[in-house]
């Protein structure tokens, strides 16, 4: 169903095109599926995942970014959703109602909330919103209504940020949703921060098999940066030094709860220590191929002996 998608590049002058989930660090439940494809989340309860880019941004240059969402395919059964995220560093946020951003302060958050907390204000249908610093209560901006988004189909998100005018604009499917001030970008940061850009997602009691695909990447960076360093994918854990999970309980009718409240399960946190780094992985099997060639010539040196 979910296939393999056109990958497009467009690359001017003193920009670069990226287009390989190699470049993403991957935290919690996130695994690679496919050459662009990303699974934050499976369709298990309390969950969450993380895949964040591995360079970072600077926001006094521009950048443009397309991805497809994928939100499952469990409607009233199905939760919570997936999110577009500027933070300072790279983690991954509580379970549920968090969103895999709850936990992550300061960030910026552009959400794709597939369920209705009623604690929260969330509208009945799914929806699109502005988390500031984890704050799930819609603090950012009114949130926009969408239609059903758990249907099993790529959902095109694009990301347009200019900073000679201050805007960051949400496309999703085509239309712009959104138009976030650079104002509350500067209010959250300071002014031209340099982040990390990254998606994340999370189940609680109900759940989705909710995953990511790259489409186009578009970073311009000054004269003389150059192109990407070459880094394979390792685990992130969760924010060490971020807020505490955010407020609320259960919603009326059994709403879901974030990190560390009820019968939700604490935070998965993956020290430093136990980083998965998935090259070290290939080095080791070509160091075993190495050593086999190498008994294989030695066997044939003495046989002709």
């Amino acid at each position: 169903m979910l296939g393999l998608g056109t990958l497009a590049l467009l690359v001017p002058v003193h920009s670069w095109a990226q287009t390989s989930v190699e470049e993403f660090e991957l935290g919690g439940s996130a695994q690679v599926v496919s050459r662009d494809c990303i699974r934050l989340t499976d369709d298990h309860p309390f969950l969450s995942g993380s895949a964040w880019f591995h360079r970072p941004l600077d926001l006094g240059k521009p950048f443009e970014l397309r991805l497809s969402l994928v939100l499952g395919m469990k409607d009233t059964q199905g939760a919570d959703g997936i999110a577009f995220v500027l933070h300072p560093g790279m983690g991954t946020g509580w379970r549920g109602e968090g969103m895999g951003i709850s936990g992550l302060s300061p960030s910026v958050a552009i959400e794709f909330d597939t369920y209705q907390n009623h604690h929260l204000g969330d509208p009945a249908e799914d929806h699109l919103g502005v988390v500031v610093n984890g704050d799930p209560f819609h603090s950012g901006a009114k949130p926009v209504q969408l239609r059903n988004l758990e249907d099993g189909q790529r959902h095109r998100l694009r990301i347009d940020w200019t900073p000679e005018t201050g805007r960051l604009r949400v496309y999703f499917d085509d239309v712009q949703r959104l138009d976030v001030p650079g104002s509350m970008l500067e209010q959250v940061f300071g002014p031209k921060p340099i982040l990390h850009w990254g998606m994340t997602a999370a189940t609680g009691r109900l759940s989705n098999d909710q995953q990511i695909c790259l489409e186009e990447l578009l970073l311009t960076y000054g004269r003389g940066e150059g192109g990407p360093t070459p880094r394979g994918r390792r685990r992130v854990g969760f924010d060490e030094n971020a807020a505490q999970a955010p407020r609320g309980g259960q919603a009326p009718g059994g709403g879901e709860r974030p990190h560390g409240s009820g019968s939700n399960p604490g935070p998965d946190r993956i020290a430093s220590s136990s980083l998965i780094v998935a090259r070290s992985a290939r080095v080791g099997q070509n160091l075993v191929v190495l050593g086999q060639k190498i008994l294989r010539l030695r066997s044939s040196f003495l046989d002709s002996r």
